[in-house]
């Protein structure tokens, strides 16, 4: 008897030891494939908006035409006039994009100039301070805010140039994406009728969430962002202030990250608002109140119709999301992390809970 009782506990032991590891070496099987991971999650979102648009499309099939036939001329069209379309777009943006970059690179030093007057009296009250605690705030390269957005800017710049610089897997994506849209149905049957009968149902239930939440969430996202660089680029313009456009692309890149996406977006741009009328600070002021009502708009009205209710999480929780996000892949893991968060809440409470929702 006393026996029993004693291997009880290490059978436990060992099987919450098992568990542990497996998911310790998921955990580094997922972070040494992420490149592929990203492949595949970014072919995902290329297919969703094609989706919508193929959808819309199968009600005008001519009778003559087989479903399965006319459904890959549709993915293919689609996926052909997507990339047209940000070719078409891209043609008309670069060469106002280009001058207002070539300008913004040649009066960067005046504007850096102005922000380090406004901000002189921070300077002076930061060399007031004990050296003891400027050296505790140097070591965490807190002293350099001004100077190192410049390099932000820059280092954003060579970052984009490096992600394209990956033509195999730039390639790769629409091409992935089309099998998606084709044989979408028939991989998710492949996926479920590998695993046991039992599982079955439960397997089924979970990739519909996880598809919905990611369906949702990149077409919210992509709207989202296309509706900020154009609110900011016409805002601005409005406003008087110059680069609007190089402004209304940055603000709307930047709002694909949740949460802390338009404040990053914001900040720098009231900044340059405030260099660029150093005599004239209600420019900047009338352009933190446009960011304001931009966001109170979004989040409250916006947000919800385009999200619904699926990415039930609290802000904090999402903020923690990024931040480990961020921390596991960069820029891509910040963007990814809410809907992984959403995703992984609904299978726990599901699956652990019993919860339903």
């Amino acid at each position: 008897m006393s026996t029993a009782k004693t291997e009880q506990p290490i059978q436990t032991f060992f099987r919450l030891s098992g568990r542990v590891v497996l998911v310790l070496f998921g955990i580094y099987l997922i972070y040494d494939l992420k490149n592929v991971i990203f492949t595949i999650i970014a072919a995902a979102a290329f297919a969703y908006p094609i989706g919508w648009i193929v959808k819309a499309g199968m009600r005008f099939k001519p009778k003559w035409l087989s479903l399965r036939l006319y459904h890959i001329i549709s993915c293919l069209i689609g996926i052909l006039g997507f990339i047209g379309l940000w070719i078409w777009s891209g043609f008309i943006v670069y060469v106002p994009f280009r001058n207002e970059i070539t300008s913004l690179n040649s009066n960067w030093d005046t504007y850096q100039l102005q922000l380090s007057k406004m901000f002189g009296g921070v300077e002076d009250w930061y060399r007031s301070l004990p050296t003891a605690l400027r050296d505790i705030l140097e070591n965490q390269n807190m002293n350099n805010g001004i100077s190192n957005m410049s390099k932000f800017m820059g280092g954003l710049l060579t970052h984009t140039t490096r992600v394209v610089s990956y033509v195999v897997e730039i390639v790769l994506i629409p091409v992935i994406a089309f099998y998606f849209l084709v044989d979408g149905y028939s991989m998710r049957k492949e996926i479920v009728g590998s695993l046991p009968k039992r599982l079955w149902k439960s397997a089924t239930w979970a990739l519909r969430e996880a598809n919905l939440i990611f369906e949702n969430y990149v077409i919210g996202q992509i709207i989202l962002c296309v509706i900020a660089g154009v609110v900011v680029w016409l805002g601005l313009s409005l406003l008087g202030v110059h680069y609007a456009l190089v402004l209304g692309v940055m603000a709307g890149v930047t709002r694909a990250v949740p949460v802390i996406g338009p404040i990053i977006g914001a900040i720098p741009i009231v900044l340059l608002a405030a260099a660029q009328y150093p005599t004239d600070l209600s420019v900047a002021v009338k352009v933190l109140v446009f960011f304001s009502i931009m966001h109170l708009v979004e989040s409250k009205f916006i947000l919800p119709i385009l999200l619904g209710d699926r990415l039930k999480l609290h802000p904090v929780f999402v903020i923690v999301a990024l931040l480990v996000g961020g921390q596991f892949a960069g820029l891509p893991g910040m963007i990814l992390a809410a809907p992984i968060a959403a995703i992984i809440r609904i299978m726990y409470r599901r699956f652990k809970l019993g919860l339903r929702n």
